[in-house]
């Protein structure tokens, strides 16, 4: 069993002003087991500190998140607040 695993993992906000919606990150999906390191790199703007607050449970109320985000097989993308603080 993986650490930790997305499986076609999207972020995406509600435009203000319109109803378009803005992805920022897009389908990603990887798996991380104990002891390996992943690395995230990209241009600025091309989502990774979005996918790390994600990954946390801490993209802000305008954000949708969508996708599976497991660890330790636990499915993290359904958890209450509360969850979420107490496996942080």
């Amino acid at each position: 069993m993986a650490l930790l695993e997305t499986a076609n993992l999207k972020v995406s906000f509600t435009l203000d002003d319109h109803d378009a919606k803005l992805t920022a990150v897009d389908e990603v999906s990887f798996e991380l087991d104990s002891g390996q390191t992943l690395g995230i790199v990209g241009e600025s703007g091309s989502g990774k500190t979005t996918l790390a607050l994600s990954l946390m449970g801490l993209v802000d109320g305008a954000g949708l998140v969508s996708g599976n985000i497991r660890f330790r097989g636990q499915e993290l993308t359904s958890l209450k607040e509360k969850e979420w603080k107490t496996l942080r």
